[in-house]
């Protein structure tokens, strides 16, 4: 999920909530299965938070700069 405001950015991600993600393992003998199931520490939920200070849509492009040194030459 994102969210974006004029200068905030959220984002909230989450990853395996639930404990499903496993790997698993069967090994088949003459007299014997052997079935093993590995479960991993994969759980996390973030939450980005980033801010742009002086994020203005009108930024300065130097069009009247130096315009007194330019006439005076």
């Amino acid at each position: 999920m994102t969210k974006n405001l004029n200068n905030c950015f959220f984002q909230l991600q989450a990853t395996d909530v639930f404990k499903t993600a496993r790997n698993s393992i069967i090994t088949y003998g003459e007299q014997m299965t052997l079935n093993k199931w590995n479960y991993s520490d994969t759980q996390a939920i973030r939450l980005i938070v980033r801010y742009s200070f002086n994020a203005t849509m009108n930024k300065y492009k130097g069009k009247s700069a130096g315009l007194l040194e330019r006439n005076r030459l």
